[in-house]
């Protein structure tokens, strides 16, 4: 399942990169993950939200939100997801005030898929400087280890 890897450079161009995968991932997220069993929809989050999707069941219940990633690399180079410190600070929020999992789903150039919730405590925190947008300053991340992960799809490695 992999697939031939171009490298963006810009900043809209990295980010509309990662957006033309968010369907394909959430599909596959929907069709292999225990939690999406139940569900019956998804809706699309605005562009600012600390989120990509409000998956919902067939009562309209929010079920959880997500938060779709994808990476170039296998992964076997480095076993571990990461994002934003923002969505794990919003994961924690959400379950405490609704008791509604955030749940962090990664796709790698492989083709393997995980899944993690964002609320567990991450393996570590640090910032990274990312190479479209070296004119501001780095973000702060969490990183969640492979032991940390449920791996819902193997891929080519």
């Amino acid at each position: 399942m992999a697939r031939a890897v171009r490298h963006a450079t810009g900043f809209q161009e990295e980010v509309d990169w990662g957006l033309q995968w968010e369907v394909a991932i959430l599909k596959r997220w929907a069709d292999c993950a225990p939690l999406a069993a139940t569900a019956r929809g998804f809706i699309k989050s605005g562009s600012h939200d600390p989120f990509d999707f409000v998956v919902f069941d067939e009562d309209g219940t929010v079920l959880c939100y997500l938060e779709v990633k994808r990476r170039r690399t296998a992964f076997s180079k480095f076993g571990d997801a990461i994002f934003p410190r923002s969505k794990r600070t919003f994961a924690l929020l959400v379950k405490q005030k609704q008791r509604i999992p955030v749940i962090g789903v990664t796709e790698y150039g492989c083709g393997t898929l995980v899944e993690v919730s964002l609320a567990k405590k991450p393996a570590k925190e640090g910032d990274i400087q990312r190479r479209d947008r070296t004119h501001l300053p780095p973000v702060p991340h969490v990183f969640y280890s492979k032991a940390q992960l449920t791996v819902l799809e193997e891929g080519d490695e």
